[in-house]
């Protein structure tokens, strides 16, 4: 069981994943493995007519009896109420301990998209682009007033093919790789990398996610207004206390349009925080 809110107020994005063995008592591991998962999102800021509400029923197994690897066909079928659904189908290919050096998993599939319906959508640019607020085109602004990105209800639907890494060396070093290659009209590849090492007294992240793309080659052309760049580092000052010093890529809030919509523009500079974390 998994859960994350965005904020410890009231009206605020949250979420909930549940996973199911209902087999986990079975002698052969194959069959142990069969795993059933719900997952559910909401944005209660909205008005009811335009709210957010989002559902993920998705099923996995191992086909393979060695424990130390796993070949693992994955399906997973998502809708948001009031808009649209898609449909998820890959495999994955991972071991918790390989070649006695990292944790591996390596994901490919196939996404059916139908219309009103946006993969991923409540992500790194949620807060920026959601259903009341736009990130304004910048090579527009002022003169004209045109969004970057689309929205739940214009997305057209389509397919795509996607790829995932994710490695991780024990207490050292962890990365993680997606990209999403869209087939349709529209312009609505994706991109993540993060990257984390690790110390004893010191951790690093840094990362980077792009929306808007047309294809793999995109990522190698000027960021974009659908871009997010992130840099953390936390030093330990004790057992539980850390330092904390982190900077994002910023949008600057502009003033709300008159349908209500808020705006926001990209500044392409880094906004700095710094601050104290206790942990459990």
């Amino acid at each position: 069981m998994a859960f994350f809110a965005a904020d410890v107020l009231p009206d605020q994005v949250a979420g909930l994943r549940l996973g199911l063995r209902p087999f986990f008592w079975a002698a052969d591991p194959r069959t142990q493995s069969f795993t059933l998962g719900f997952s559910y999102v909401r944005d209660p800021a909205f008005r009811r007519h335009a709210g957010l509400e989002a559902f993920n029923f998705d099923l996995t197994f191992n086909t393979l009896r060695a424990r130390t690897v796993a070949l693992m066909p994955f399906m997973s079928l998502a809708h948001y109420r009031h808009y649209g659904s898609g449909l998820r189908l890959g495999v994955a290919f991972q071991s918790p301990y390989f070649a006695d050096l990292m944790t591996f998993q390596f994901r490919l599939g196939l996404d059916y998209d139908g219309e009103a319906f946006i993969p991923g959508f409540v992500g790194p640019f949620y807060p920026v682009q959601n259903l009341q607020a736009r990130i304004l085109d910048a090579d527009a602004y002022p003169d004209a007033t045109r969004y970057a990105g689309v929205t739940l209800d214009e997305a057209r639907g389509g397919n795509a093919f996607f790829t995932e890494i994710h490695l991780l060396f024990p207490r050292s070093f962890e990365l993680w790789y997606f990209f999403r290659r869209h087939y349709g009209t529209q312009r609505l590849s994706t991109f993540h990398l993060r990257l984390f090492l690790r110390t004893r007294e010191l951790q690093f992240q840094t990362g980077i996610s792009r929306a808007g793309l047309d294809d793999f080659f995109s990522l190698f052309q000027k960021m974009g207004d659908q871009s997010w760049l992130l840099f953390e580092v936390r030093y330990r000052l004790g057992r539980m206390l850390w330092l904390l010093v982190h900077a994002r890529y910023t949008f600057e809030r502009l003033e709300t349009a008159p349908d209500g919509t808020r705006r926001y523009l990209v500044q392409r500079r880094f906004e700095p925080m710094a601050g104290f974390r206790w942990t459990l």
